[in-house]
């Protein structure tokens, strides 16, 4: 059996500290803190007007952004997360105007955002969180129209002027051999004149000890009920912070590397694909995080007693009466070795099942037959974690 085994059936329940991989609805334990730190640079290729028609930029036009941010997350309580940050942002633009090119430029604080989540528990291997934001944006721009000599070069916008907030749903679905399929949807405000929307994301991961493959895709579905009277800002070539109902679609892949213990490396590049009110293009962004939090799967065995080593059943007898487990000869399992058994669950759950003896060892597995059941309610099952003292 594969050694990793034991390692792939803890890990929806154990602590994440060193994981390469945080799926959406997993919360920080209690007392437990996230950094992060960040950036990504988007270029547009192509802009979709509000019509949704998308048009080339002409020659010698461009628009790039460049975005840095960072923040802070704390585990309030076992199912509550509390996190600030903010996002500071740089625009550079080259449009055409009356058959020339004028160049544009703007950078600063972009916005100060608050979010929470609330744990609402899990049902087997499915999570389910909830999630609310609310993002401050300090600036105001002048429509075009209402000055005479509007300063393009000094008054490129850095984004939709209003503050937004929303709120939504999130789930994971764990697999036991270390995929996790996420989802993530809800309402939000986005800003002043543009329309309230339905945000929507989905991920899949394949996470091993230290590194992690991620892919999906996330959107928006403007609900079409933005104020067409908005005023007209200076965006440049760009279609974005120019319309009233917005819509994208955007596919994803990324890289997650474990750095120690508490850091971790995630790199994403996509690509916005269609939408309304938006610019077309890739964006590549590098994120480093900090994850520091309390092992409570460690805390909860110490009520127990302390083990040298753990398997993982790979099998169950028909009558629940033996197991067979992943280690053998080669871990020092010998006959009549003691091994007790606990289920996991996706929210830190330990729960002791059962006990038995080893009765039959081979080079890398044994057979344990079953001695006590302590929870009838939890099934002997594939998965399961046995613990054992060696001495």
């Amino acid at each position: 059996m594969n050694k990793y085994a034991a390692l792939i059936a803890l890990l929806p329940g154990i602590s994440w500290a060193g994981s390469p991989y945080i799926p959406f609805a997993r919360l920080l334990n209690a007392e437990g803190y996230e950094i992060y730190l960040g950036g990504d640079y988007f270029k547009t290729d192509r802009t979709v007007n509000e019509k949704a028609n998308t048009s080339k930029l002409e020659e010698g036009e461009k628009f790039t952004r460049t975005q840095g941010f960072a923040g802070f997350r704390y585990g309030l309580a076992k199912s509550f997360q509390f996190g600030v940050g903010g996002v500071y942002r740089s625009h550079t633009s080259s449009d055409l105007r009356n058959n020339q090119i004028f160049d544009s430029s703007n950078s600063g604080l972009q916005s100060i955002i608050t979010d929470l989540k609330l744990g609402m528990g899990s049902s087997g291997q499915l999570a389910y969180s909830l999630e609310a934001f609310f993002r401050y944006v300090p600036y105001s721009y002048s429509d075009i129209r209402d000055t005479a000599n509007f300063n393009y070069e000094d008054d490129l916008v850095l984004g939709d002027v209003g503050s937004a907030f929303g709120a939504g749903v999130a789930s994971t679905y764990s697999t036991l051999n270390n995929n996790y399929f996420s989802l993530r949807a809800g309402w939000r405000r986005p800003g002043t004149y543009l329309s309230p929307e339905i945000y929507w994301q989905g991920e899949a991961a394949l996470v091993w000890s230290g590194f992690a493959l991620v892919a999906g895709v996330d959107g928006v579905s403007s609900l079409k009920n933005g104020d067409e009277t908005r005023p007209i800002y200076n965006t440049g070539s760009s279609q974005l912070y120019h319309g009233f109902n917005r819509e994208w679609v955007s596919p994803y892949l990324g890289v997650n590397l474990a750095l120690g213990d508490t850091w971790r490396a995630e790199f994403k590049a996509s690509q916005t694909v269609s939408g309304r009110s938006t610019d077309l293009g890739q964006t590549f962004g590098l994120q480093l995080v900090r994850r520091v939090e309390k092992d409570l799967s460690r805390a909860r065995d110490a009520r127990f007693k302390a083990y040298d080593l753990e398997a993982s059943v790979s099998k169950v007898s028909p009558k629940q009466g033996y197991l067979v487990i992943d280690k053998g000869l080669a871990d020092d399992i010998s006959k009549g070795m003691k091994f007790d058994f606990y289920d996991f669950d996706y929210i830190g759950g330990n729960d002791l099942v059962a006990s038995g003896i080893v009765v039959k060892v081979q080079a890398d597995t044994a057979i344990v037959k079953i001695t006590k059941v302590y929870n009838a309610k939890k099934p002997l099952k594939t998965g399961l974690v046995g613990r054992a003292k060696l001495r």
